[in-house]
């Protein structure tokens, strides 16, 4: 009888014992690893530019949370914001605070945008057991090897599904509007030609994102340089140095865009800024 109950102590203590080492990691591998996938179909859903299927990822339940970084040349600015779940779809409408996070143009993406992230082939890194932020660098963002994105998606459960916890998007302003005296771009040329065609793609300027001014608009690169445009759909409007700027046939007088060539055959689009948003 003594062996039977030594025995019977020895059960009992054995399954008050602690779980073995490892196993916590273990689990938290493997939610870490389902928070993953559900990312994945996250960014694969926002490539897909349907805005009511993105929201579908929000919570039905409880709140969200919005962290807003604004990179200006002085510091970055960031602004918090909480919603309720049943407030993404008017966040994501016209002008709401995540409209610029998720907008599409046919032409392009936002610079900094989740939108613009989602397009990186790049794995995310996790930066928390359901926490993921970009771990590349667009090169066709062009912020330099040590610009880190302050985007991130994190996620919690809800009813047995990952849903949107938080979120962090990013926006550049107060850049530095070149030619406050004289403007960047001009109809008359004012420095004498090279002997060959020049481009924008080296130009420091171009490289930093700047904004660029053109008889008292500015203009704002935006999205990819693209080869897609027939040089009979364009007319010179001015210079920028030595390098011609294009308009649209027929919108020379007051453009909307700009188009500065980068390298033979390939023009960046550059927007008015101002999205009609305060």
């Amino acid at each position: 009888m003594q062996t039977v109950a030594r025995l019977a102590l020895l059960l009992i203590a054995l399954s008050a014992c602690p779980p073995a080492l490892g196993a916590q990691p273990r689990r938290e591998a493997r939610s870490t690893a389902s928070a993953r996938r559900q990312l994945n179909a996250f960014l694969t859903t926002v490539r897909g530019f349907n805005d009511d299927s993105i929201v579908s990822y929000f919570p039905t339940e409880g709140d969200w949370t919005l962290v807003h970084v604004i990179h200006r040349p002085s510091g970055d600015d960031v602004g918090v914001q909480r919603f309720r779940g049943s407030e993404a779809a008017a966040a994501m409408a016209l002008c709401g605070p995540l409209w610029k996070a998720f907008r599409f143009s046919p032409e392009a993406v936002t610079i900094g945008s989740l939108r613009l992230w989602a397009d990186d082939s790049t794995p995310w890194r996790a930066t928390g057991p359901s926490r993921f932020a970009p771990a590349g660098r667009p090169e066709f963002m062009e912020l330099g090897d040590s610009f880190v994105s302050s985007a991130f998606v994190e996620w919690r459960r809800e009813r047995g599904r990952w849903v949107i916890a938080a979120l962090g998007h990013e926006t550049f302003g107060g850049l530095r509007v070149l030619g406050t005296e004289i403007e960047d771009v001009t109809r008359t040329r004012r420095v004498r030609l090279p002997a060959s065609p020049a481009y924008a793609g080296t130009e420091g300027w171009f490289l930093n994102n700047e904004l660029i001014s053109f008889e008292g608009r500015r203009y704002l690169k935006y999205g990819l340089p693209r080869s897609s445009i027939e040089p009979d759909l364009l007319e010179g409007v001015g210079w920028h140095g030595a390098i011609r700027i294009y308009a649209e046939t027929g919108f020379a007088d007051m453009p909307g865009h700009l188009y500065i060539p980068v390298s033979p055959g390939m023009y960046q689009t550059y927007n008015q800024a101002g999205d009609g948003c305060s």
